[in-house]
């Protein structure tokens, strides 16, 4: 549940939903663990994130809050996002050349996406550890992948091309 200090009813803020608390409770407490506050705008923009589809352009996590939380201002809205991404609760990364995508840090993992189709799968931050260690001793460079994802082609869709180039098989 939201603090009460955050959810009164005097200011017209509603609860946070049951059905959200669960998922939400973890991501609040890594707020507080970081020395952030819990605050209503974060609580309604986390609520919006965790709703819908994993990963969410900008403009619909905004359509979203705006359909739960119109008074929450465009530039709050704005300032938020940038605290809770400073705060390591939600990211956005980049996919291929459209809009970025955000979505809540809870688990460490890194995205591959299907040139071909758009699917995005979604793997263990650790295997991509080899990596990040060859290019460290190599170059004495740390590799941050949060931002970016690795493209390539899905099983799905090089089984159809594999299929396409060799008919027979």
């Amino acid at each position: 549940m939201v603090p009460s200090s955050i959810a009164s009813k005097d200011r017209g803020r509603p609860e946070t939903r049951p059905d959200l608390a669960g998922r939400l409770a973890p991501v609040l407490d890594k707020i507080r663990a970081r020395g952030g506050r819990i605050t209503w705008p974060r609580v309604a923009i986390l609520e919006a994130l965790i709703e819908g589809d994993h990963h969410v352009t900008v403009e619909d996590l905004e359509r979203r809050l705006l359909a739960t939380a119109p008074e929450v201002h465009e530039a709050t809205f704005y300032r938020t996002l940038a605290a809770l991404e400073e705060l390591g609760v939600i990211y956005h990364l980049h996919v291929d050349h459209g809009p970025s995508v955000w979505h809540l840090a809870v688990e460490e993992h890194e995205h591959l996406v299907c040139r071909d189709c758009g699917t995005i799968i979604e793997v263990d931050a650790g295997e991509f550890d080899a990596l990040r260690a060859s290019i460290a001793e190599r170059f004495g460079f740390v590799l941050d992948t949060h931002h970016f994802v690795s493209q390539g082609r899905c099983r799905q869709c090089e089984t159809a091309q594999s299929l396409e180039e060799d008919p027979e098989h």
